[in-house]
């Protein structure tokens, strides 16, 4: 009597609907079964072996397209924290977006000489030099600009930083 583990159980049972635990896994079609029925992406969650307070993530997708699943995975992550924060227990920031909103919430103030570049029209593509950078009655930092213009004998103007950055981008 041959005795056969609950994994090859499985194994034989996954590869007779058609898929299996390689391909399920690793996204690639199995050597020996084909590739999965459907399209599926996976993403394993495990405690890490030397460390029970720290977790291992691995991910992956067949037949999805890598970005979408990442968005889809953050719409739940979004989930999880409301859910968390209900239950009293605060989210744990993720580096890479606190970054990008350190840089949309104050955005670098330019110097002096500095050029940019506009972004959109009208005169998308202007370039302009800063000529002065001033703290505003109001408390905000405020950005003077020029450029070139043969038609006039001074073109330039002057507003907040954060209009400043959302309307032209360092020139490089």
């Amino acid at each position: 009597m041959s005795k056969r583990s609950p994994l090859d159980a499985l194994d034989a049972a996954l590869a007779a609907a058609g898929t299996c635990g390689y391909s399920l896994a690793t996204g690639e079609p199995c050597p020996t079964h084909g590739q999965p029925a459907e399209a599926v992406a996976t993403v394993t969650v495990r405690p890490a072996e030397d460390d029970p307070e720290r977790l291992t993530v691995q991910a992956d997708t067949h037949g999805i397209r890598p970005a979408a699943v990442a968005y889809a995975l953050r719409q739940a992550a979004d989930a999880l924290d409301e859910r968390g924060r209900a239950l009293g227990d605060e989210p744990i920031p993720y580096t890479l977006t606190e970054q990008a909103e350190d840089v949309a919430e104050a955005p670098a103030t330019p110097v002096e000489g500095a050029r940019y570049v506009k972004r959109a029209d009208p005169d998308a593509g202007r370039i302009v030099t800063v000529n002065r950078v001033w703290q505003a009655d109001d408390g905000r930092t405020a950005v003077a600009y020029e450029w070139p213009d043969p038609r006039a004998s001074y073109a330039g103007s002057a507003c907040p930083l954060d209009v400043f950055h959302r309307t032209y981008a360092a020139h490089l």
